[in-house]
């Protein structure tokens, strides 16, 4: 997971105290940095060690929020005693919203401060809290992905349900506890798309108490079922075209094992051959997949 860290990571020459500071790296206004590298951290590459990915990597995600609330708790505990302590605080609170145009960590910060209305510069707003949170699940904030569960659940037991579905499992080849968290990413992709949900329209929105009612609960709800369904279509998609290039390659591997044992057959036996009776056939693998790797080369999500 060290290399995962290391790969988010970004340093500035600038040590402003204004700067909300994150784990070896800052958000800075002026320099423009981002939370998260650059480069598409998050494209699925299906060649790769998926249990490695940035996606599960719950702790290091958590690990930024707390450093965010840490950092953003001091200055508003500061920014009463004078006008530059305030500036900072200004100033941060500026930096972070800016950078939740983008970054899943900002967005999954900026879910919190909705969650109760934690700083004055917003009101308590149950449903900028959950687009925020549902926003950065979809951009891959493995922490936010982890407590949207409980929300998901109902959704994810019905992808859980798809005959075959462990096949999916088997070829990415994740752990029970990171497959789920894929599922939740994949649902959250949709809910994203559903609602029209982005942080620019997120910033925009008027700032009003709103707590959690029957009515804005049924519209996540709703969009949370509609995902799911669409969410369910594709891996039956998946999964069909899985099947059909194992069915292939099994094909082509038995022709090519007639065609070896044909030859074989040609040709006359040697005579107490000892290394031949040495060699024992080693068992197959259970994962068909990992039998068939080249599936992994040809075959995208």
């Amino acid at each position: 997971m060290a290399e995962n860290k290391q790969t988010l990571n970004k340093t500035s020459k600038t040590k402003k105290t204004d700067e909300i500071k994150i784990p070896s790296y800052k958000i800075s206004k002026k320099d423009d940095v981002n939370l998260q590298d650059k480069e598409e951290i998050f494209e699925i590459d299906y060649t790769k060690d998926f249990n490695e990915s940035q996606i599960f990597n719950v702790n290091l995600y958590r690990d930024i929020f707390m450093e965010l609330r840490k950092q953003l708790d001091d200055l508003s505990a500061r920014r009463g005693k004078s006008e530059k302590s305030y500036a900072e605080y200004d100033n941060a609170v500026y930096n972070i919203t800016a950078t939740s145009v983008t970054d899943p960590s900002a967005q999954d910060f900026m879910g919190y401060c909705y969650k109760k209305g934690f700083y004055d510069f917003c009101l308590m707003n149950y449903e900028k809290y959950m687009k925020w949170t549902i926003l950065a699940a979809s951009n891959g904030n493995a922490f936010s992905l982890s407590k949207l569960q409980i929300y998901l659940t109902t959704a994810i037991d019905k992808l859980l349900s798809i005959p075959n579905i462990s096949d999916l499992q088997d070829f990415m080849e994740l752990k029970d506890e990171n497959f789920v968290i894929f599922l939740c990413k994949l649902l959250c992709e949709q809910i994203v798309k559903i609602m029209d949900i982005s942080a620019e329209k997120l910033i925009k929105m008027p700032e009003k108490y709103l707590e959690q009612t029957e009515e804005n609960q049924k519209e996540f709800d709703k969009a949370k079922f509609e995902a799911s369904k669409i969410v369910s279509e594709k891996i039956e998609n998946i999964l069909f075209q899985l099947n059909k290039q194992v069915e292939l390659m099994i094909e082509q591997e038995t022709s090519q094992s007639e065609f070896e044992n044909e030859e074989k057959d040609e040709k006359p036996v040697p005579e107490n051959n000892e290394e031949s009776t040495k060699l024992v056939k080693e068992p197959e693998s259970e994962n068909k997949f990992k039998r068939n790797l080249d599936i992994k080369k040809k075959f995208r999500y």
